[in-house]
């Protein structure tokens, strides 16, 4: 009798692990570089999923504040490359067909049409990841990121207080 139990936990426990590996597989990331500074991840389904932003900003002086004013500096332009391109670059034919070059004109559009929708969002819910201090060359690098889990949060947030 015993044996029968461990067996069908055995198998339950087996068959739950290879259906949370098949749903994960199923949902691919999809990373595209928008350029130099700026990269978005989507999944299968066109859902967006990330977007970060990198930007520098040289420490000009041997203030105690330098740096923060940098970082600041830094991280306002990164943000701005994240605004621009949500107010124009995302609907523009070009980001669509360098889409298009990696996956089928329908992806493209959908990932685009997704990402416009929640623009607002995506700016508001950007924040800084990681800080990098170059000393040698007296620079601050700021990722600035904005993702789908940060945002479901704000959402929840917001419904707590509103009510």
């Amino acid at each position: 009798m015993n044996k029968i139990i461990i067996l069908f936990v055995t198998t339950i426990f087996l068959s739950s692990c290879a259906s949370v590996k098949n749903k994960f597989a199923e949902n691919k990331k999809h990373s595209v570089a928008i350029s130099n500074s700026m990269e978005i991840q989507f999944d299968d389904q066109g859902n967006f999923l990330n977007l970060t932003s990198t930007a520098s900003s040289p420490i000009t002086i041997n203030l105690p504040n330098s740096k923060d004013t940098a970082i600041i500096s830094a991280t306002l332009k990164a943000r701005s490359n994240i605004s621009e391109f949500l107010s124009s670059d995302i609907s523009s034919e070009s980001f669509v067909n360098k889409l298009s070059n990696s996956f089928n004109q329908n992806m493209a559009t959908k990932v685009s049409e997704n990402i416009s929708s929640k623009s607002t969002s995506i700016l508001k819910g950007t924040f800084v990841s990681s800080t990098i201090f170059d000393d040698k060359n007296k620079l601050v690098i700021v990722t600035v990121e904005s993702n789908q889990n940060i945002q479901n949060k704000f959402k929840l947030i917001e419904n707590a207080i509103t009510y």
